[in-house]
């Protein structure tokens, strides 16, 4: 499966404006499928963009609604080749000015992502990072230090080597 963002008028779901969707390509035998919008539960009025997906299926992704500050959501597979209904992800991992880009481990269990007006900033968008416990609680959110974070804007998007040994 590949996964993208566009803001192509969507026409099928009734969109006729630009507003970035989250789309989807499955491989074939003949190379890729047409690009489909992802539709429902994922995709809404608002803007949805920088998906993450886990081994087991569960998508991470940015959701930014119209006027308010992003905020990162996970949704389960639904077993049928969709997803389930979105969830916010709680005030350890979404709180500050704006949560977004975020980057699920395959695993799991780590999540990078990139935020504005948190608490131990060293620049203006720093990395952090949170990680879920066995009860799918998230640890507060860590910055990721200097090595990674600086006095501007150094933070864009992260990704994870199918290891997870390097970021």
């Amino acid at each position: 499966r590949f996964f993208f963002i566009s803001d192509r008028p969507d026409p099928s779901h009734g969109r006729r404006e630009k507003n970035f969707d989250m789309w989807i390509m499955d491989r074939t035998a003949e190379g890729w499928s047409a690009p489909r919008n992802l539709g429902a539960p994922i995709n809404t009025e608002q803007e949805e963009f920088f998906p993450s997906l886990a081994q087991d299926g569960t998508l991470y992704f940015t959701r930014r609604p119209k006027g308010g500050d992003d905020d990162i959501f996970w949704a389960r597979p639904d077993g049928k080749g969709g997803f389930l209904t979105p969830q916010k992800l709680p005030p350890q991992v979404n709180s500050g000015e704006a949560r977004f880009n975020a980057s699920i481990s395959p695993d799991g269990r780590i999540l990078v992502f990139c935020a504005m007006g948190a608490r131990n900033m060293l620049g203006t968008v720093d990395y952090f990072a949170c990680f879920r416990k066995q009860d799918d609680e998230w640890t507060q959110a860590v910055n990721l230090g200097p090595i990674l974070n600086g006095p501007a804007w150094e933070a864009a998007s992260a990704s994870f080597s199918p290891d997870t040994r390097y970021l």
